[in-house]
């Protein structure tokens, strides 16, 4: 109540500051009326647009009917309405859309361009869009497998190594998958992960490539419409050296030296070389390779000839590349002869631990093989099995006897054969 008492209306007008602010409000209220009571109307143009073309929605997008060239080309749109409705307006309350119901399969079709609003303003009209149509082009969007074939250009050689064809690097990306129109997709011919280095290449390389799509004629073709799911792929340059290995037959369970010279003095092999290939520092560690043994006691004149198949032992990286994968080793044996005998001694070759003791079975049959005048002149008791007993543990064992004689002639036995020990 002492407020009202003490306030004066003529203190106010009197007042600076309350009548600028008076002042504002009243004019704005003025300017406000005028504006809604006179509602002057005007035009206002609106450019760089973008225009929306698409079958989404539509009968054409179940088809895989899609919109194929990208659309850059911009509208323009010219409105009118109150002034202040278009004042407010702003271009992305536009929206341009197209007419494609002139569509009826893949194709080029000059479609009418329209605007239409894209918010909640409203009150106003479109009075025109330039341009007023554009030509579109439809396709129908398949996808298709290719085959990717890596290429590698460019590279610098060294004198001796082989530079095989391009591969791709990693398993899996021997083919691609593309999505596009069916225009492009069925010109497409092959598909090439392509590399280029200028670089002196000595060993097998990895590269980023890019792959490019191809006619028939091997023109490039465009692929911005394409999707491809990766621009790049690596692939593999593979690098090798080759040698010539001679080749000699190796043998297993022979008795002793003179078996082996006799054995090589009676085989003949249809492959005498392999070549060889694999990276460079391989190659160049290899002086021999080793091949499948031939087991001695496979070995028997029960046929006059008889042949054994021999590959050879690999190193990881490295092949064949002559195509010849085994060597057929035969022997004659036309000269030699086997024979049955009753085996009755037994030496362990100091190979018995000291403090254990051995016993043997008392005698074992064994079928042996040599040349005749050899067989022949040997009796039983220039035989002995010789066995291996480093590892005996007492008790009774199967232990694996090997056949020999004390002078080391040239006979082996036919089959492998094991004898009871004891050792105590």
């Amino acid at each position: 109540m002492e407020f009202f008492k003490n306030f004066s209306f003529r203190k106010l007008l009197y007042n600076k500051k309350f009548t600028i602010s008076l002042s504002i409000i009243v004019a704005f209220i003025f300017w406000l009326v005028i504006v809604i009571d006179q509602n002057p109307e005007r035009e206002q143009t609106f450019s760089n647009l973008p225009i929306e073309i698409t079958t989404e929605g539509t009968v054409w997008e179940d088809q895989g009917l899609e919109v194929v060239n990208e659309i850059t080309q911009k509208a323009s749109v010219t409105v009118f309405g109150p002034n202040y409705i278009v004042s407010s307006l702003k271009a992305d309350d536009i929206k341009i859309s197209a007419d494609i119901s002139v569509v009826n399969g893949a194709g080029n079709y000059t479609v009418n361009l329209s605007a239409v609003r894209n918010s909640d303003v409203s009150g106003y009209s479109f009075l025109s869009v330039s341009p007023s149509s554009i030509s579109v082009q439809f396709d129908y969007y398949d996808t298709k497998e290719f085959t990717i074939t890596p290429k590698v250009e460019g590279y610098q050689t060294i004198e001796g190594v082989s530079y095989d064809d391009a591969v791709v690097a990693n398993a899996g990306d021997e083919t691609i998958s593309v999505k596009g129109p069916r225009s492009i997709l069925s010109k497409i011919n092959s598909v090439i992960a392509y590399a280029f280095t200028d670089k002196t290449i000595s060993s097998t390389s990895t590269f980023d490539a890019k792959l490019k799509f191809l006619d028939v004629d091997g023109n490039e073709l465009e692929t911005r419409n394409l999707e491809l799911g990766v621009e790049t792929i690596k692939i593999s340059l593979p690098v090798s050296k080759t040698k010539v290995i001679t080749f000699t037959p190796s043998f297993i369970n022979a008795p002793n030296q003179n078996v082996i010279n006799s054995l090589m003095a009676i085989c003949r092999s249809d492959v005498d070389k392999f070549t060889i290939a694999g990276p460079p520092e391989v190659i160049d560690s290899i002086d021999k390779l080793e091949f499948t043994l031939i087991d001695v006691t496979k070995i028997s004149s029960s046929n006059s000839k008889l042949s054994f198949e021999v590959a050879p032992v690999l190193p990881n990286g490295v092949r064949i590349t002559d195509g010849i994968d085994v060597a057929t080793v035969t022997f004659d044996l036309s000269n030699f002869a086997v024979k049955k005998i009753k085996i009755t001694n037994f030496d362990d070759e100091g190979t018995l631990p000291s403090g254990l003791n051995v016993t043997y079975s008392s005698e074992i049959s064994v079928e042996v093989c040599g040349l005749k005048t050899v067989v022949n002149s040997l009796s039983a008791s220039d035989y002995y099995l010789a066995v291996d007993l480093s590892n005996a543990t007492k008790g009774e064992s199967l232990v694996k006897a090997v056949l020999k004689t004390r002078n080391d002639a040239n006979v082996w036995q036919t089959v492998s054969c094991e004898i009871k020990v004891i050792i105590k």
